[in-house]
């Protein structure tokens, strides 16, 4: 964290020098925190105008561009051949919406070209990356103590869940962009006690607006990181870092149902599996129908399961998995594509970790990709969550990893 004063006296050089970049980089600190308050089309129009003034930074400095492109070129294969194919799919997709198949097809465009943007900026100004996560925990801070005092979350016989403003509209989405926010702030260094308060504050209400949105998949993913993150620190061994993984999820799980179990009705065990399994069989049968290249991203399923609570039937749109998704859509070529992408990005994000201290990165896409076993339709999709989840980080991995600019975290 740093004073306020040093960061105004510094962005105020930096616009002075390069007002364009300058520009640009100001709407990345506010596309992070703007998940917990904007809706989605304000957010999108956001991200637009990032688009286009990034446009004209990339033309007016392609040469950097194209040298910056050159020294991460792996990285920049395996993010363009896994969003080609997934948006060639929408050849062979089963639909007659035209609408709909132009909607998937331009994804490619929509994704790389603001990625390729963060990219540059992430390598011109490395500041950009931890303004931004600041700006997602404090954000995050104020609109999770809004939530808890406003909201009726405390009586005992009745438990409501916690539903947030923006992109956190719906307990799932809330617990598990909370759990973002309680991730970024952890991994800030701190300087001094009144830093040190103000952080504890903000992982304190953070923590307290995941169990109130009661998102099981969030809480698991979280765990799931904290233990990962904690054994990295602890430079073990392989066999010891599975015994104490094993061991914290434990220990945080019976802690997480204990606190749980003082409310009569929390719906946390009560809602069994949420038709999941339900969903994810149906979802296999269609994938078993295309194997090799799927149905293509612009098709388009109805998923029914059968609400545990009162035997209802629903209907989701998508199988609420990452991983079911990308099969159903691009097959096993769409789904080995994407994960020689995610594991090469997350070896980056690592090698951050471990070289330059950086562990937002690491964090965020590993909570992404446990909470993808239990939900997101893909992540090949227009501003949302799981940009968060792993094509900022991704990026910010790739721009950082190789540079010797100290990033002030």
């Amino acid at each position: 964290m740093e004073n306020i004063e040093n960061l105004k006296e510094r962005f105020i050089a930096f616009f002075r020098q390069d007002r364009l970049l300058a520009l640009a980089a100001m709407l990345l600190p506010v596309l992070f925190g703007g998940f917990f308050v904007f809706d989605t089309s304000t957010h999108r129009k956001i991200i637009y105008l990032f688009e286009a003034l990034t446009i004209t930074l990339l033309v007016r400095d392609r040469r950097e561009v194209i040298a910056a492109i050159q020294e991460q070129k792996t990285f920049w294969v395996l993010l363009l051949a896994f969003l080609t194919y997934m948006t060639a799919s929408v050849l062979w997709s089963m639909t007659d919406e035209h609408g709909r198949m132009f909607g998937k097809a331009k994804l490619l465009l929509l994704i790389a070209l603001p990625m390729l943007a963060s990219f540059y900026i992430f390598r011109k100004v490395p500041d950009v990356a931890r303004w931004s996560v600041v700006s997602l925990g404090a954000v995050a801070a104020v609109t999770a103590l809004y939530l808890l005092s406003a909201g009726d979350y405390y009586n005992k016989d009745v438990f409501v869940r916690l539903h947030g403003f923006g992109r956190a509209e719906n307990p799932v989405q809330a617990g598990f962009l909370y759990a973002l926010a309680f991730l970024a702030t952890l991994s800030l260094k701190t300087q001094g006690r009144k830093e040190l308060a103000i952080k504890l504050l903000v992982l304190t209400v953070c923590a307290a607006t995941m169990v109130v949105a009661n998102s099981r998949g969030a809480l698991l993913a979280l765990m799931a990181t904290l233990s990962m993150y904690g054994l990295l620190k602890l430079n073990l061994s392989l066999k010891k870092m599975a015994m104490v993984g094993i061991l914290a999820i434990v220990v945080l799980g019976s802690v997480l149902w204990v606190v749980l179990g003082q409310v009569e009705d929390t719906t946390f065990f009560q809602r069994a599996d949420t038709g999941r399994f339900e969903v994810w069989q149906q979802g296999w049968g269609i994938f078993q129908d295309a194997p090799l290249l799927g149905h293509g991203l612009a098709s388009k399923f109805h998923y029914t399961f059968t609400l545990p609570q009162n035997g209802m039937e629903a209907t989701v749109g998508h199988p609420h998995s990452l991983y079911l998704s990308t099969l159903i859509q691009g097959g096993v070529i769409g789904l080995s594509l994407f994960l020689a992408l995610f594991g090469y990005a997350l070896w980056k994000s690592y090698l951050l970790h471990k070289t330059r201290n950086i562990s937002w990165p690491l964090l965020f896409m590993v909570c992404g990709g446990v909470f993808g076993i239990f939900d997101f339709g893909g992540y090949v999709i227009n501003l949302s969550t799981e940009w968060l989840a792993f094509w900022w980080p991704a990026t910010l991995s790739a721009a950082l990893i190789n540079r010797g600019i100290p990033t002030g975290k």
